[in-house]
């Protein structure tokens, strides 16, 4: 166990690391914004996710530890994310409200330094990119159970926009219920998480009736405010 001049030399010594961390980082926000004008200036897009994509290849396969895969991951994420920002604000449409999974896949794509605008459904996140309020939509696609998400399909034909990214989420569902809730009358959620869990609510709730919300968190709501109903 370090004696007190020991531990104090150590938090020395993480002081003096942070500071240059401090300065490193700040340098490469500045050397990104120098990229991120001279593309602008070319007409060139300042996302690009494969050029991302190759950065985190090349840390991960030069990471010595003992910090881990997913930690280089999450922190460089933050940091690239905060380059973005710093250029100019960063606004994604997801299908809203907070907590849904399509804000998830916004935070693992973008990061944090982002401006999220809330739609109420997959088609007013199309609606929002394509006027230009959003720089980006984040749209589910496609999950193993259920397949193609099909109003996602259909709008990537029907406008102009094209999918840039993909991002792969893990989505596990629970069951919430109010508090003071007895013999539920109905089960909520988005289509699609109700057709994921449709085996094992028939097992468990046979003769409830399903009710499609626009997303899992608006479900979550209504459970809040009514014992007779539960939400995937």
């Amino acid at each position: 166990m370090p004696n007190e001049k020991t531990l104090e030399t150590l938090r020395n010594r993480i002081d003096e690391i942070d500071l240059k961390l401090l300065d490193l980082i700040n340098d490469r926000i500045t050397t990104a914004g120098e990229i991120g004008a001279d593309k602008a200036s070319r007409g060139e897009a300042v996302y690009r996710p494969e050029r991302e994509a190759e950065v985190f290849r090349r840390l991960l396969e030069l990471n010595p530890g003992p910090l881990s895969n997913a930690a280089v991951r999450a922190i460089f994420g933050e940091i690239i994310s905060c380059a973005r920002s710093a250029e100019a604000p960063v606004r994604v449409a997801t299908l809203g409200p907070r907590g849904t999974f399509s804000e998830q896949a916004a935070h693992k794509a973008f990061g944090k330094q982002i401006t999220l605008l809330e739609a109420a459904s997959i088609e007013e996140v199309f609606r929002l990119t394509e006027s230009g309020d959003a720089q980006f939509g984040v749209v589910p696609v496609e999950n193993s159970t259920e397949g193609g998400v099909s109003a996602t399909l259909d709008l990537l034909v029907e406008t102009p926009l094209k999918a840039c990214n993909e991002v792969e989420l893990r989505v596990a569902h629970c069951l919430l219920a109010h508090p003071d809730a007895v013999n539920p009358k109905q089960i909520a959620g988005h289509e699609q998480a109700l057709a994921q869990c449709r085996n094992w609510l028939g097992n468990n709730y046979a003769g409830v009736e399903l009710a499609s919300k626009p997303s899992t968190a608006e479900a979550a709501r209504a459970v809040a405010g009514d014992p007779g109903i539960l939400a995937v």
